[in-house]
C-alpha cells in the first residue's frame, strides 16, 4: 500500500477524494528503477497500468529480427501501459527507465473503477493516450515524406519542445541519447544518423554537451527543417 500523496501529487489524479482514492491506494505499489531497468516487458495477460511520478521512461518493442521500435518517452503525471484498461490481449511493447524512475503501478479493475466514479480521469487520461497517438502518426508520415536529416531534426525539435531544458539561449535535452536510440526514434540506421548528426552540427543548430544533445537555436533549426 502507499501513501495518499503518491496519487494526489499528479495533478490529473487531484479529484479523487474519499473511499475512491482509498481504493486505489489500497491496490497500487510505488515502486523505484534505476537507469537501464525493465519497467515491463511483453505480457501474456497484463492487468496492470503504470504511472510515471518522476524520471522518465522510453517505450519501445523489440521485432521478431531484434530490432528496436522507439515509440517514445514517458514525462511525470502520464499512464503508460495503458492498453492494459482496454483489452486483454498480450501486451507486446516494453519499457524501460532512462532516468532513476519512481512508478505506481495500479490494478486494472482498480483503475477502471476509478474512471467510471470520476468522468474527469477518465477524460484527462483519453488526452494523454490521443496526444500519444497523434505523436507516432506524425512520426509515420514522418517516415513517408521526410528525408533522414528532417526526421532527425524534426525529431530533435519535439523532444526538446517536450522535455527540455533551457540554458541560456540553448535547450538540452535531459536524456542520453546514442545514435542507436536515434535511430530507432526515425526508423533509419545507426550510420544514417551519424551523418545526420555531423550535418546538423556542422550547421551549428546542434551540439553535445558531454553525453547529451543541446539543440542551439530552436528558431534556426525550425526554420530550416522545410530545407532538409
Amino acid at each position: 500500500m502507499i501513501d495518499l500523496w503518491h496519487l494526489t501529487n499528479l495533478n490529473w489524479m487531484s479529484h479523487l477524494a474519499g473511499p475512491t482514492a482509498e481504493n486505489l491506494r489500497q491496490s497500487a505499489e510505488c515502486r523505484n528503477f534505476a537507469v537501464g531497468e525493465q519497467v515491463f516487458g511483453p505480457d501474456s495477460a497484463p492487468d496492470v497500468v503504470f504511472v510515471l511520478e518522476s524520471g522518465m521512461v522510453r517505450i519501445y518493442r523489440v521485432s521478431a529480427a531484434a530490432e528496436e521500435v522507439t515509440f517514445g518517452y514517458i514525462q511525470p503525471g502520464e499512464i503508460f501501459g495503458e492498453s492494459a484498461l482496454f483489452h486483454a490481449q498480450p501486451r507486446e511493447s516494453q519499457a524501460v527507465a532512462v532516468e532513476p524512475a519512481v512508478v505506481l503501478i495500479l490494478k486494472r479493475d482498480a483503475f477502471l473503477a476509478v474512471m467510471r466514479e470520476a468522468p474527469a480521469i477518465g477524460f484527462s487520461v483519453s488526452m494523454q493516450i490521443e496526444g500519444r497517438f497523434k505523436s507516432i502518426e506524425t512520426r509515420v508520415e514522418d517516415l513517408v515524406f521526410r528525408s533522414a536529416h528532417n526526421r532527425l531534426a524534426h525529431i530533435l525539435l519535439q523532444l526538446a519542445r517536450q522535455f527540455g531544458r533551457k540554458e541560456g539561449t540553448r535547450t538540452v535535452l535531459p536524456m542520453q541519447l546514442t545514435h542507436n536510440d536515434l535511430a530507432t526514434l526515425i526508423g533509419t540506421s545507426r550510420p544514417t544518423v551519424s551523418l545526420a548528426i555531423a550535418y546538423l552540427e556542422q550547421q551549428k543548430w546542434i551540439a553535445r554537451r558531454g553525453r547529451y544533445i543541446s539543440i542551439e537555436n530552436m528558431d534556426a533549426l525550425s526554420q530550416a527543417i522545410a530545407q532538409l
